[in-house]
Order: structure tokens, then sequence, then C-alpha cells
């Protein structure tokens, strides 16, 4: 009986040391409880945020595009320029051309100008001066 006795005061004891753990266990169970609710409106919120990183993935797919969009608007616009260029360049070669044509025949003109006064100097019978000028104008070719 002896060993029971001793027994059941063991029982006593260790039921009497558990007491405070399990009351220091009940408050670790509300405290988690507690993280557990938290956990709770994190996750809601992580939701809430997923939403939203899809709303934004979505609206930067439509900005991707029109990006695009406007890429190919400006390739457009270099082509074009680069063809307004070359069609510049041409013109000024042509411009210059044809001032350079204006300028000869405004030389040959005073040239011609100033060779017909000294002939008319030189004609004593001015009636075949436009012999005369023929004349030069045939020695010169």
């Amino acid at each position: 009986m002896e060993d029971k006795t001793l027994l059941d005061a063991i029982r006593a004891i260790v039921k009497e040391e558990t007491v405070p753990i399990n009351i220091r266990l009940d408050n670790v169970d509300s405290r988690l409880g507690g993280i557990d609710s938290r956990l709770d409106g994190v996750d809601s919120r992580l939701d809430g945020v997923d939403s939203r990183l899809g709303g934004i993935d979505s609206r930067h797919d439509g900005v991707d595009s029109r990006l695009d969009s406007m890429q190919e608007d400006i390739n457009e616009l270099k082509a074009e320029t680069q063809k307004i260029s070359g069609s510049l360049a041409v013109i000024e070669v042509d411009h210059g051309n044809r001032l350079k044509a204006i300028y000869d025949a405004h030389v040959d003109t005073v040239r011609n100008a100033t060779t017909i006064k000294e002939l008319d100097a030189k004609v004593d019978d001015h009636d075949n001066r436009i012999f005369a000028i023929e004349q030069h104008l045939k020695a010169q070719r």
C-alpha cells in the first residue's frame, strides 16, 4: 500500500506542478489564436494586393501595346523623313544645276553684249554691223 500512497502523492505533486504549465499553454493557445487571426487578415490583404497587381499587369500590357504602336509610328516617320531628305538632296542638286545654267547664260549674255559694243565701235558702216557680228561669231567657233 505504501506504493499506492507514494504513487498518489507523486500524482498529486505532478498535477500541482502541471497547473502553471497548463495555464501557460492556455495562454500560448490564446496567443496563437490571435496570431492565426492576424495571419488571416494578412492573407486577406495579400489577396487584395494580388488583385491590384493583376490590374497593374493588365494596364502594363496595355501600355506595352501602345508603346509598340508608337514605336511603329516612329519607325514610319523615320522612313518618311529619310525619303524627304533624299528628295531634298535631289532638289538641291537640280536647283544648283539650274542656278549654274542661269549664271552661265548671264555670263554669255554679258560677254556677247560687250563683244557687240566693241564691234559696233569698230564698224564705220552701221548698216553692215549685223554682218560684222555674224562674221565675228563664226570666227569664235
